[in-house]
């Protein structure tokens, strides 16, 4: 191989990882396509367990407790319909339902996991853009960055740039009820 030409070729090395770093993240891709839109539906139908609530306690007043049985049903506190979708039940002589309890603790998670993964996910961001710059010196590697012809609908800076948009709505999502953040400003829930 002339000298010129092996300026301008990748070594086998960086290829390799090239190649590694394509399959696996081709398969992460696909599961990160659709997490979101699952995760999407599970919050949905959380917030409209709790709009329930809102609406049935902004319609209704607080009763006096209307049976002595601790386990039965209040008429005040349970939204029609509500318990069935979401298992959301108030009882008389009880404190907050556990269906509730964990409904908040679960969300607390995805905002908890979302701050954390968004964070990582940048920090491992600010490591692509200086990686992806480095192949520039390689022409032969020009569609990885997606200044090529490459017929791959999301190739090199296209993913990157992805990406760093994944790592923006992370970010924003710490501005929700139950992220870490919110607790720091407002104290302990």
């Amino acid at each position: 191989m002339p000298e010129d030409e092996a300026q301008y070729t990748p070594p086998d090395s960086l290829l390799q990882v090239i190649d590694n770093l394509a399959r696996f993240h081709r398969e992460h891709e696909k599961y990160y396509s659709q997490a979101p839109l699952r995760q999407a539906a599970e919050l949905q139908a959380r917030s409209r367990a709790l709009k329930s609530l809102a609406d049935r306690w902004s319609d209704v007043e607080a009763g006096e407790q209307t049976s002595a049985i601790a386990f039965a049903g209040t008429e005040d506190l349970n939204a029609p319909g509500l318990v069935a979708e979401s298992g959301i039940l108030f009882m008389e002589g009880e404190d907050e339902p556990a269906e509730l309890r964990r409904l908040k603790r679960e969300v607390g998670m995805i905002a908890e996991d979302t701050e954390q993964g968004g964070a990582w996910l940048a920090q491992a961001m600010e490591q692509a853009w200086g990686i992806a710059g480095s192949l520039a010196a390689y022409p032969a590697l020009a569609d990885l960055l997606g200044s090529g012809t490459g017929s791959s609908p999301m190739t090199g800076s296209r993913r990157v740039c992805r990406l760093w948009s994944r790592v923006c709505c992370a970010a924003l999502s710490t501005c929700w009820p139950g992220s870490t953040s919110l607790r720091r400003r407002s104290g302990p829930t």
